[in-house]
């Protein structure tokens, strides 16, 4: 790891020439006043979201085709194994090193670039944890509960009991995604950041539609869009499930459309 850091910290080092016009504007230009604190912030927040990606493309490329089923703490704390070595090459194994003292925003800055590579860790972790479930919700439309039977992103086996006339929010892997309601086996395609409805037995009718939210509600030239689904399983992007709020908060003179995906009879459950 500490090759890696080494290797790193000579690629972003001023004598490359890809980075050194970068370098130059960056960390070497000495301003006449201060940099403001509202400008480091910002220059924060810009450096964490570089770290964020960075370190989830490279979990991703590495951690994840290695060991696929890694548990979220290991997929979380990949990125703080990755940069904090390179902190700690930067400035604290060796503060004599020359990129540092080519750097005079590294060294007057050492607390904002800390602060600015453990944000970047931590979101590259959460959005690597989301990234790699999907969201489904099993829509018990029967009389009778139902019982789930599946395969969790870290391989474990899961059983889950889906009550009647209920939606039950389950997280699965992306991916193929194998498992079996009440003994039937069922098999579905997830893909990621996406949310889905499995339609037991496709005992429910569902309806997406539009409501207007705005002054005037009883606007004419508002017309709602209706489309009718009955499948077993189906993507969803929707702003309300099942139930919208009677109000919501505009601006003045402000319009505003939300989409809703109602049930069709849904007090009238089959067996």
């Amino acid at each position: 790891m500490e090759k890696v850091s080494e290797c790193v910290i000579q690629f972003i080092s001023p004598n490359t020439s890809i980075f050194a016009s970068i370098h130059k504007l960056l960390f070497t230009h000495r301003k006449k006043k201060k940099m403001s604190f509202k400008l480091k912030i910002l220059i924060v927040f810009v450096a964490a979201l570089t770290i964020q990606f960075i370190g989830s493309t490279i979990t991703n490329l590495t951690l994840m085709n290695v060991y696929p089923t890694a548990p979220k703490w290991l997929v979380f704390a990949f990125p703080f194994f990755i940069f904090i070595p390179i902190l700690y090459f930067l400035y604290f194994k060796n503060k004599e090193n020359e990129f540092l003292q080519n750097s005079p925003f590294l060294q007057e800055n050492k607390t904002y670039v800390i602060i600015a590579t453990l944000l970047g860790c931590v979101l590259s972790g959460i959005f690597i944890n989301h990234s790699l479930t999907s969201i489904v919700y099993f829509d018990n439309g029967k009389k009778n509960d139902a019982t789930l039977v599946y395969t969790d992103r870290e391989g474990k086996s899961q059983t889950v009991a889906l009550p009647h006339s209920k939606a039950t929010e389950i997280e699965l892997p992306i991916g193929n995604v194998k498992f079996t309601i009440n003994g039937k086996p069922k098999e579905i395609v997830t893909i990621p950041e996406t949310k889905f409805i499995f339609n037991i037995d496709t005992a429910n009718a569902y309806v997406l539609t539009e409501e207007y939210y705005g002054e005037d509600q009883t606007a004419q030239d508002f017309k709602p869009k209706f489309e009718a689904i009955k499948k077993e399983f189906f993507r969803i992007n929707v702003d309300y499930l099942f139930e919208a709020p009677d109000s919501i908060f505009v601006k003045k003179n402000e319009k505003k459309t939300k989409t809703i995906l109602y049930r069709v009879n849904d007090e009238e459950s089959t067996e």
